[in-house]
């Protein structure tokens, strides 16, 4: 039928709904990020910075790695990890779930809503005093960069 609308009122409140608890998830993720960095002294610039933790490859996670290993071993003579190992597997294990989230988002809403709710989420933050950037996520900035033009050769 031409000219109804493609979505009911109930349908779009549902969805406006679902965005903002995506970009309350976001902002949850990128506000605990954020302050695990200041307290760490890590600072997230690059896409290389967030590789190498995640792959366990920056500075102190050897150490952290180590530690842990040494805990849960079957005889649990090790030590326990202190609390900047256990802290510097949670910022891990915090960005990992930010990217899927991120990626989830992307396939179930799309670009443009992507940029919306990652948007509402770095206002969120900045609103609460952290600066631009404290938690790490550039990728913003990337989405909403003016591009090029790809050439087909």
């Amino acid at each position: 039928m031409e000219g109804s609308p493609r979505f009911s009122t109930e349908e779009l409140e549902s969805m406006r709904w679902l965005m903002q608890e995506k970009a309350e998830a976001f902002s949850e993720l990128s506000r605990r990020i954020a302050r695990l960095c200041h307290r760490l002294g890590i600072l997230l610039k690059t896409g290389e910075d967030l590789r190498r933790i995640l792959e366990r490859e920056a500075q102190g996670f050897s150490a952290a790695d180590h530690a842990l290993a040494e805990f849960t071993s079957l005889n649990l003579g090790g030590r326990h990890p202190d609390r900047e190992h256990l802290e510097r597997e949670e910022l891990r294990g915090l960005l990992a779930m930010r990217c899927e989230l991120l990626t989830q988002t992307l396939q179930d809403w799309g670009l443009e809503a992507t940029q919306k709710i990652t948007a509402a989420s770095e206002s969120r933050l900045e609103h609460e005093g952290f600066t631009p950037g404290s938690d790490g996520f550039t990728l913003l900035h990337q989405l909403n960069a003016p591009r090029e033009p790809r050439q087909i050769s």
